[in-house]
């Protein structure tokens, strides 16, 4: 039970945005709030209709009173709703509050769920005394996660097949109190190449460059791809391992035109940096230009200086020359050959395997 009452709370703000509680008048803005998007993801706002954004606006102070919820509007400068941040669970297991938040659909897009998350997570962990604070979003929910880590919280894990209603994936997402929030994943410029996260706007050209036979004989990458699976791709698996400090994936992209050329990662091996994996494909347009092999010199030494790697190895399918020859131009000694190393679509094939000390980098 909370002693403060809900009208007197003391709410963070941050430029023009700010958290205030909600008032009865705030119901019609809930209501115009509740599109598709918002009902998909949001499980408060699932069911419309005025009277579900009465009762939404209506039930906050009762739901903070009882010790369970809070729940706040986050308004602009003119004190119109731009969205809402809760902290669910807080009668369940002391200490710790479950975020989420929307935004009304005119105002997304503009950084206004970053800073809603900021300022929920301020008022949890510093507000209430928090020790944690998570955030179930589903995999699919491109926005909310790029939201998360935008924030600086840390991806804790994935449920497969959590969400009850559709049995999507669900991530969770965390920040402890005193805890580091997550550092952005950095942009890399390398002379004509430029490497930076994967985004939606990457969909229709991964797509295309998925199509291609020696990417689906020769990489990881989904073969036959579904423009579902190449919106996966682009949403989800490198912010995942960015969040989860699993790995480093970069899409690699013309440094004037801004033109996909394809893509680079290091994985990791030992969950201390000390060991990484690189991968690498292009696109068929960027082939014997060089990008490749640049944007992974690139990214090797920001392994090496950023991430505390020291060995990084490399395999590829027996008879894949063109990907060997970018691993000798990278300066990679071969060791030998891993019978049944990789498998795909029930294809057994053998690996070439190599290493390069990053000490040895230039």
């Amino acid at each position: 039970m909370w002693t403060t009452l809900y009208e007197d709370l003391v709410l963070p703000s941050e430029g023009p945005a700010r958290l205030r509680p909600w008032r009865p008048d705030d119901a019609v803005a809930v209501a115009r709030a509740l599109d598709e998007r918002a009902r998909r993801y949001m499980p408060p706002l699932r069911h419309d209709g005025p009277q579900d954004a009465r009762d939404y606006v209506a039930r906050a102070p009762q739901r903070w009173a009882e010790g369970r919820h809070l729940r706040l509007c986050l308004a602009g400068d003119d004190d119109g709703v731009l969205g809402a941040v809760d902290l669910d669970g807080l009668d369940e297991t002391p200490g710790t509050g479950e975020l989420g938040w929307w935004v009304v659909p005119g105002a997304r897009g503009r950084g206004v769920g970053t800073v809603a998350v900021r300022l929920g997570l301020r008022l949890g962990l510093e507000g209430l005394g928090l020790r944690r604070i998570s955030a179930a979003i589903r995999a699919d929910n491109a926005a909310s996660r790029w939201v998360a880590a935008s924030a600086g919280m840390h991806l804790d894990a994935t449920l497969t097949g959590a969400d009850t209603e559709t049995g999507a994936d669900i991530e969770v997402w965390r920040l402890l109190a005193g805890e580091e929030p997550l550092a952005p994943q950095p942009e890399i410029t390398a002379g004509a190449v430029h490497l930076r996260p994967f985004r939606s706007s990457d969909t229709d050209a991964v797509h295309a460059a998925f199509q291609d036979e020696s990417i689906g004989r020769y990489t990881g990458a989904p073969y036959p791809c579904s423009r579902a699976d190449a919106e996966r791709f682009t949403n989800q698996s490198g912010l995942a391992m960015w969040a989860a400090g699993e790995g480093v994936v970069y899409a690699v992209c013309d440094s004037t035109a801004g033109d996909l050329l394809g893509g680079v990662g290091l994985y990791e091996h030992s969950r201390t940096w000390g060991r990484a994996e690189l991968g690498y494909w292009a696109t068929p347009a960027a082939r014997g230009r060089g990008a490749i092999t640049q944007a992974s010199a690139a990214l090797m030494r920001f392994g090496r200086d950023a991430l505390g790697v020291r060995i990084i190895v490399w395999n590829c399918v027996v008879g894949n020359e063109p990907s060997r020859r970018v691993a000798e131009r990278l300066g990679f000694t071969f060791e030998g050959v891993r019978r049944g190393g990789f498998i795909k679509n029930g294809v057994v094939s053998d690996d070439w395997m190599a290493s390069l000390l990053t000490a040895d980098l230039g």
